[in-house]
């Protein structure tokens, strides 16, 4: 379960695969070629979220240098939008 109480530094610890797991999984992938494409599947995975994270990061990144509404001007918008 995530908690907003988390920092964006211990979201990718949690996304991350440390790199003594994923020796450990290429080492077994590699004595067990039955298991290969999966654990190379799930390596990809991992990696595209933190891809992923990390573009939404930049992303809100950019939203946050976007001007900034005060409090009455967004509630004129969201009356007006109604």
């Amino acid at each position: 379960m995530i908690h907003a109480e988390y920092s964006v530094e211990e979201l990718r610890e949690l996304i991350a695969v440390p790199p003594h797991i994923e020796r450990v999984l290429r080492a077994y992938a590699k004595a067990q070629v039955e298991d290969a494409h999966w654990i190379e599947a799930c390596l990809k995975f991992r990696q595209a979220v933190s891809e992923e994270f990390e573009r939404l990061l930049c992303a809100g990144a950019a939203v946050m240098d976007c001007q900034e509404v005060d409090d009455g001007e967004a509630a004129e918008q969201a009356s007006g939008a109604a």
